[in-house]
């Protein structure tokens, strides 16, 4: 009752008091939280969909100068902060607690060194910090998951999302670069290869995109799982082809070779069962190739999509081609420019979304960006935030 009479005061004051944009979003937010209260789990598949599916969450409205994410976020550790301290009990400690710990903590230390002592300026820098802050929510999954039944629905829940994104960028594909029906923050254009314009075939780049990768080889193991498969049986396969599609539609080969060399690494560790898994996608894959020729009489633009994704699995084993390609040499021009950065300032780096190197044509906008991400946290962030990262990942 009395959270009743909060929530209608709350209410009516943003109503009187603020614009019309600004009380709709304080009473989605009281929603929000009326929801945390009820089940923080929710919260946490929330967070999830407007940071890991088809939108950019920056570009969602903001409330009190935070992003929907953010406010998820840091109401989650509030309350796990507030729950522990009165109920008495301990928080939960992993193996992973102290390298995320850090990682934020040097996070914060780069921030403060780039602004105060280097005098850095980039546009790109509150935002970077703010994003390496929301790994907090780690904290928040450990305290509040902790019963099976609470795993496997925050588990059936990002299956949904990867699931559904996957199902639109497939669409996307489908329907061509023409017409657009995903989010306008989407990245929806031609792809290349060797430097050739891949005229008609889409390459397509969404947030949601690392949920669906990281959602493929969870659904690699259901399909060893007797109790799983009994009771889906073939449905079971779809997302597992509509994530390796999805994965394959964004025609980023470091994508492409980490899926590979992690399935093999899952083949190697799950025996048979896995094998058998692996054997049957490779088959659907051979079959569905085979296939294209007829499925092109009735299907628009399937046997161009087809080549143009062999014509880029292609260009990794193109030998010098590959190495003389201009997006080869512009990658190890950036490589070089940011050990170079590197070098100068190893401890802190160069603070977070700083600019490495200098502007390289009229509306270069990427003077901060690294293709190689682990040249890019030794940059922005330097030893005391590369070496937890590292920690972190060979843990996990």
């Amino acid at each position: 009752a009395i959270g009743t009479i909060l929530l209608g005061v709350v209410s009516g004051f943003a109503a009187v008091n603020l614009p019309l944009r600004e009380t709709m979003l304080t009473l989605v937010g009281l929603a929000a939280f009326s929801i945390m209260l009820f089940d923080p789990n929710l919260m946490i598949i929330a967070l999830l969909a407007v940071s890991s599916t088809l939108f950019d969450y920056r570009t969602l409205p903001y409330l009190f100068g935070f992003s929907s994410p953010e406010l998820v976020v840091y109401l989650l550790l509030g309350y796990v902060l507030i729950n522990r301290l009165s109920s008495g009990e301990h928080f939960v400690h992993t193996p992973l607690d102290w390298p995320i710990f850090l990682f934020v903590g040097a996070t914060i230390v780069s921030f403060l060194n780039a602004k105060y002592n280097l005098g850095t300026v980039s546009m790109f820098r509150n935002l970077v910090t703010r994003t390496m802050l929301l790994y907090l929510v780690f904290f928040a999954v450990t305290n509040l998951v902790k019963t099976r039944r609470q795993l496997m629905r925050l588990l059936g829940g990002m299956f949904v999302m990867a699931t559904i994104t996957a199902g639109f960028m497939v669409a996307q594909q489908a329907v061509g670069s023409a017409t657009s029906i995903l989010p306008a923050q989407a990245q929806i254009h031609n792809a290349t290869a060797l430097g050739q314009e891949l005229v008609g075939v889409g390459r397509i780049s969404i947030p949601g995109i690392a949920l669906v990768y990281v959602m493929l080889f969870p659904a690699f193991v259901l399909q060893t799982t007797p109790e799983y498969m009994k009771s889906r049986k073939w449905l079971s396969l779809i997302p597992v082809v509509l994530f390796i599609l999805a994965i394959a539609f964004t025609f980023t080969r470091g994508l492409w070779i980490g899926a590979i060399l992690s399935t093999l690494v899952f083949v190697i560790i799950g025996g048979g069962k896995s094998k058998k898994i692996v054997l049957l996608m490779l088959a659907l894959v051979i079959v569905a190739y085979l296939l294209v020729p007829l499925l092109g009489a009735y299907v628009p633009r399937v046997d161009t999509i087809v080549e143009g994704l062999l014509a880029r699995l292609g260009s990794l084993f193109a030998g010098d081609e590959l190495v003389y390609d201009a997006s080869t040499q512009w990658r190890l021009e950036e490589n070089r420019l940011a050990l170079a950065k590197f070098r100068e300032y190893p401890i802190m780096g160069i603070g977070p979304g700083a600019d490495y190197r200098a502007s390289w044509y009229d509306g270069d906008d990427l003077m901060y960006y690294v293709h190689n991400a682990y040249l890019w946290l030794l940059v922005n962030f330097g030893l005391i935030g590369f070496i937890p990262f590292l920690w972190f990942s060979i843990t996990y």
